[in-house]
């Protein structure tokens, strides 16, 4: 027969501190950052609400100011823009009423991807947290916005999908399973 001693609180201290040092690691930061890559892409990409079903759609108005493509657009005929929508649209009303609309230049899929200016998307960052690391906004403005959608079109957006949560998990899993086995 083998006998064999160890000092088990020694063990589980060992234990505590590696995966105490994974909590706060470039490792952690490393898969909240790919996290947040994924719900930008499902969130101001494809318009996809936490639940897997799409946000909406824009109405037709918005849709004029997202493309620019006013009633009074014209287009280019010849050369290398032929068939491209000229700048067109100016304020009719208010203070700024005569002066060109802004151009966002953006998409004119009709589906709803929260983002206009690429402001709320790219404010997007990985911030240290208590236990670790999470997602969040640099501007609280743009956490109001966020919510502000969600309650307009009664879907959460903002949350990880259970697949992208499960994406996640797994890549925790197998870094909690490297650090115990060193």
């Amino acid at each position: 027969m083998i006998s064999y001693q160890i000092n088990i609180s020694s063990a589980i201290t060992r234990i505590n501190d590696k995966l105490q040092a994974l909590r706060n690691s470039a490792i952690l930061r490393e898969d909240v950052q790919n996290l947040l890559v994924m719900m930008t892409e499902r969130i101001h990409k494809k318009g996809i609400a936490s639940d897997g079903s799409q946000i909406g759609t824009y109405s037709p108005a918005y849709m004029k100011v997202r493309t620019g493509n006013y009633g009074n657009s014209t287009r280019y005929k010849r050369g290398a823009k032929a068939g491209r929508t000229k700048d067109a649209g100016v304020y009719s009303r208010g203070k700024n009423k005569g002066t060109p609309r802004p151009q966002y230049k953006r998409s004119a899929d009709p589906k709803i991807v929260v983002s206009l200016t690429r402001g709320l998307e790219n404010d997007w960052h990985t911030f240290p947290v208590k236990n670790g690391w999470g997602i969040g906004f640099h501007f609280p403005d743009n956490f109001q916005k966020l919510k502000w959608v969600e309650a307009r079109k009664k879907k959460i957006i903002g949350l990880p999908t259970s697949e992208e949560r499960e994406i996640l998990l797994k890549r925790i899993r197998i870094q909690v399973q490297q650090i115990l086995n060193s």
